[in-house]
């Protein structure tokens, strides 16, 4: 609930600004509906239900103003207004955010009403945190404006920690061919037919099935290449997922010992890049173990080793959209109304926040890019509560004030959405050949 210090001067800004009529007033001090949930607990036709900010919300559609709500509201907070239940508090924030003197404190988790007792209780002892301030690891990157994805890193990883997602048929340039021709009569894309010994060494080791023989003569099909490289960024979801012993981390790197793996799999089912896979030996592999043979092997130096920290801190550009949220591998980042949260306990850099944020609003390099494609947006007017926090955290001015959307400027984003107190709006959002269906709205009981 929000609770009103003695800081307020009786302005009103905030009786006239609530949306839901959630505020009354006395000689001293306006003060809000103690979301008690009386109101949900007895309304015969459901109509009624607790946020995942601890508010409540009124279904007008199932309303069917019997008054029920009225009569058992322990303030005298609501009313009948046009047959339909208000004054319950969706905790939307509307009036701490015209408050001029921040007199309007959210205390939802700190203090509750007890309905019985008719008394407010303290319901949670403030404790010193003990969590971690910081989260590091050292992992490879590669410099998508340099990588040209030729492959050359996927031929000298030892561990298959590197993925070439690339058409069958089509030459990368990686040059093993030129590594391995034992007369030098290879210079992609020329073969010398005076050198070529036809012993067919290229065209068997071509990792892309590139180089062929055709007419007696060696060709290699140099077509547009569409290749794309991904690669174990040393995140430890496979480490937590392995209850067995058989992938640990000794020191900064990921090892992996096979006489203690079960075959059980459930490593390449967390894997948020799909890097692990089992070999034709039956081993498990796919996880860097930082040996930096590829940063050597690049040709474009698009490659490093490099240390990633986070503070678990977002920038300027945060629109709170849930992109993140929805995406986590690890469930660690919640996104609200309030702001961005992330348990830096559990978060393990595996990089996914940074790659789905439309705006770059976390502050690390992504591992690689993933775009919104498009989307739907669903709204539904009896659930609303007119609080506008759509039409102002809207990135792109797409809301208009009688809550229209503009399709053509939306880019399905979802901060509508996650923001909605009401869950009146549900946004769908196709980012990559991903489908996220709306926001996830915890409700705390």
């Amino acid at each position: 609930m929000y609770y009103t210090t003695d800081d307020c001067t009786l302005c009103l800004n905030c009786v006239e600004a609530c949306p839901t009529h959630a505020i009354l007033t006395t000689d001293k001090k306006a003060f809000n509906c103690v979301t008690c949930g009386k109101c949900a607990e007895v309304c015969p036709s459901k109509a009624i239900f607790k946020n995942q900010y601890g508010g409540y919300v009124v279904d007008r559609e199932l309303c069917t103003g019997c008054g029920i709500c009225v009569k058992n509201c322990p303030f005298r907070f609501i009313q009948l207004i046009d047959d339909s239940s208000y004054g319950e508090c969706s905790m939307c924030g509307v009036c701490a955010d015209v408050c001029p003197v921040s007199a309007k404190k959210n205390v939802t988790g700190l203090i509750a009403y007890d309905v019985d007792n008719k008394s407010f209780e303290n319901i949670e002892e403030p404790v010193t945190s003990t969590k971690k301030n910081e989260v590091s690891k050292t992992s490879v990157f590669i410099d998508r404006e340099k990588c040209t994805n030729c492959g050359r890193c996927r031929n000298i990883c030892p561990a298959n920690a590197m993925i070439l997602d690339a058409p069958r048929g089509v030459c990368t340039d990686c040059k093993l061919c030129e590594e391995i021709c034992p007369t030098n009569a290879i210079n992609v894309p020329e073969v010398s037919d005076k050198r070529c010994i036809k012993c067919y060494k290229c065209v068997r080791n071509c990792p892309v099935d590139a180089i062929s023989m055709v007419d007696g003569t060696i060709t290699i099909n140099t077509g547009e290449n569409e290749a794309h490289i991904r690669y174990c960024v040393n995140c430890n979801n496979c480490v937590d997922a392995c209850h067995f012993g058989a992938l640990k981390r000794k020191g900064p790197r990921i090892v992996y010992e096979d006489d203690k793996c079960t075959e059980c799999g459930l490593c390449l089912l967390v894997c948020p890049y799909d890097m692990r896979h089992r070999s034709e030996e039956g081993l498990y592999q796919g996880h860097c173990i930082l040996c930096g043979r590829c940063v050597k092997a690049c040709p474009e130096k698009a490659i490093t080793l490099k240390k990633t920290k986070w503070q678990g801190d977002v920038t300027e550009d945060c629109v709170r959209c849930g992109l993140c949220m929805e995406m986590c591998p690890r469930e660690c980042i919640y996104v609200d109304k309030d702001g961005f949260h992330v348990d830096l306990d559990t978060c393990d850099l595996c990089g996914v926040c940074s790659m789905v944020c439309p705006f770059n609003a976390i502050p690390f390099t992504p591992y690689d890019k993933m775009e919104v494609r498009g989307g739907s947006v669903e709204y539904k007017p009896n659930l609303c509560v007119d609080c506008k926090k759509c039409v102002e955290i809207c990135p792109t001015d797409a809301i208009s004030d009688d809550l229209e959307w503009d399709l053509d400027k939306c880019i399905f984003c979802g901060a509508c959405d996650n923001i909605c107190p009401a869950h009146a709006v549900r946004v769908t959002t196709e980012i990559d050949d991903v489908i996220i269906d709306g926001r996830t709205k915890e409700v705390s009981e």
